[in-house]
């Protein structure tokens, strides 16, 4: 029996043709499928109908999740965009259930004191591997730096494709050697690929 696994795309995979078939085809047991949030009316997203797909939602401005979170899906995905020191830390500290989307930037925006807060606030990070196709040099040396802080802290992590065009759909496999280069072991990327998050 071949293994399942999960993975977290944006809403606009599915305007292309065949993509339920290739989810399949890659052994896709869950896919939180995302809608950026970027006014109040992007919250009425209608959702793909299947067991298999769940609803996720990425917040850029966390004051209109605040307005909006009575009205999401019970159960759904949600995740704040880092990429800079102060959104990081804005999402890590918030006591809600947001999680963390790309902690790398241009410079360090991570560190052993916001590992810490995300410890204590139950916070998933979540690595974005098609922006690590698009600038790998700086974003593999991040990764470096900020992986073995998560390690060592035991924060939940997840590598996801956020693919927004079939392409950038990653056979899990494929996945699983690249991981192998952050000195990950075997039972823990195995889990990173495949728990429910």
């Amino acid at each position: 029996m071949k293994e399942k696994y999960i993975d977290v795309v944006s809403s606009e995979l599915f305007n292309h043709p065949n993509v339920l078939e290739t989810l399949e085809q890659l052994n896709f047991e869950i896919v939180y499928v995302v809608k950026e949030i970027k006014t109040k009316e992007d919250a009425d997203f209608v959702f793909p109908k299947s067991k298999k797909y769940r609803p996720a939602f990425l917040f850029f401005d966390l004051s209109l999740y605040s307005v909006l979170k009575n009205k999401l899906p019970k159960g759904a995905l949600i995740l704040g965009q880092g990429k800079s020191l102060s959104s990081n830390t804005t999402i890590l500290t918030n006591k809600s259930s947001i999680h963390l989307l790309n902690p790398i930037s241009l410079e360090t925006s991570f560190d052993e004191g916001l590992a810490r807060i995300a410890k204590q606030n139950k916070k998933i990070i979540l690595f974005n591997i098609t922006d690590i196709w698009s600038n790998t040099h700086k974003t593999i040396k991040q990764m470096q730096f900020i992986i073995p802080i998560l390690q060592k802290h035991k924060i939940e992590m997840r590598f996801i494709t956020f693919a927004k065009k079939p392409a950038n759909l990653i056979d899990p496999i494929v996945l699983q050697e690249f991981l192998k280069n952050f000195n990950l072991e075997k039972p823990l990327i195995k889990r990173i690929l495949q728990e429910k998050i």
